[in-house]
């Protein structure tokens, strides 16, 4: 069962993206946790899980290396900031959310304490080395979008034969994924009678005008995948839910649907069949459990291969464009406004970016 939270509690963790940190609660053992982004809402979810399951009897601190938006030079400065961290805490485990973070740190502590990844896109292999430390195991996340398309597809008027698929990095930069195997090469496939088209955009002012024109254009709809590289004319970074999102939902004039729990909300995307955020936290997290109170090590723990799709919607969205669901369908589903209000963000935590409040 989901359990619904309130955005008062949005900052669950210490807040970290610098070196700097809270508190320190003397009588709880402290989990590192790396982030490998900044505050995004995919962080939001996994982290509000580890923090629902974790929280009552450890400290979870909290850093963000935020290599989205920085150079390569200063994800290494951050890299070291964060190893600094590691040493004057000296925590009973540490946590490497997704793949930048178990990149930048995992072989830094092999051998050293148990440590746990999740959302990991890549072969860990191609990350930290053909052979894995016997103290690092976690999640590995497997967007399944082939099935994910012909579930979108359901909820397209009957009538819809050209759906607009926007993402930011080329096919081969999402190999981790299964795009590529989708699309083959090409820029068209087709699902059922809807023909789904690829565009590839990295600057935001190009991704603008593509949303504005695709009813024009002969689209039915729109889905997205990655929209977390965008950048405009000016080299100024757009938050991914914040900005991109937000913006085309407000600028739309066709539904949008997403893979990822992440960009689903009132003020977002209608939904899909997708990934969850938060179900990939709650993975993690009993993997923490089962090190630190069932004395599990972690080379005895095979890593997961989360790749549970289901029905998360915004109840506000499919108003706005008029879809009802199927029964079978909304008999299954969930929806954001029920579940939590972490899709809300204030553009005054992100003063050097694009946001839209």
């Amino acid at each position: 069962m989901r359990l619904i939270f309130n955005c008062s509690i949005t900052i669950i963790l210490l807040l970290c993206s610098a070196y700097t940190f809270g508190q320190i609660a003397e009588n709880k053992p402290t989990i590192l946790v790396i982030h490998s982004w900044h505050d995004i809402l995919w962080d939001r979810l996994w982290g509000k899980a580890l923090h629902d399951k974790l929280s009552n009897k450890y400290q979870l601190v909290r850093y963000d290396l935020d290599a989205m938006r920085i150079t390569p030079e200063q994800l290494k400065i951050n890299s070291n900031k964060a190893w600094d961290l590691f040493q004057s805490l000296e925590p009973s485990l540490v946590i490497l959310g997704d793949d930048a973070a178990l990149d930048q740190m995992g072989l830094r502590f092999a051998n050293k304490l148990p440590v746990v990844y999740l959302g990991i896109n890549n072969n860990p292999r191609s990350l930290i080395g053909t052979v894995i430390p016997s103290n690092i195991t976690g999640v590995i996340e497997r967007p399944l979008y082939e099935r994910a398309l012909r579930h979108i597809v359901k909820l397209l008027p009957v009538d819809a034969d050209r759906v607009l698929f926007l993402n930011d990095v080329e096919q081969n930069g999402a190999s981790v994924t299964n795009i590529s195997s989708i699309f083959k090469g090409n820029t068209t496939t087709k699902v059922g009678n809807v023909i789904i088209e690829l565009k590839i955009i990295s600057q935001w002012e190009k991704w603008q005008q593509t949303v504005i024109d695709a009813k024009s254009s002969g689209y039915d709809a729109i889905i997205f995948d990655s929209r977390y590289l965008l950048f405009d004319k000016n080299g100024t970074y757009v938050e991914p839910e914040a900005g991109v999102v937000k913006w085309m939902a407000k600028n739309s004039e066709l539904p949008m649907f997403s893979f990822y729990e992440d960009s689903i909300g009132p003020q977002l995307s209608a939904g899909g069949w997708v990934l969850s955020g938060y179900g990939i936290g709650l993975a993690a997290a009993d993997i923490v459990k089962d090190i630190l109170e069932n004395g599990k090590k972690p080379i005895e723990i095979y890593p997961v291969n989360y790749q549970k799709g289901e029905y998360i919607f915004s109840r506000t969205q499919l108003k706005r464009w008029g879809i009802i669901l199927p029964e079978n369908i909304h008999n299954q589903a969930t929806f954001a406004e029920d579940l939590h209000e972490l899709y809300r963000f204030d553009c005054k935590n992100y003063p050097n970016s694009i946001c839209f409040n």
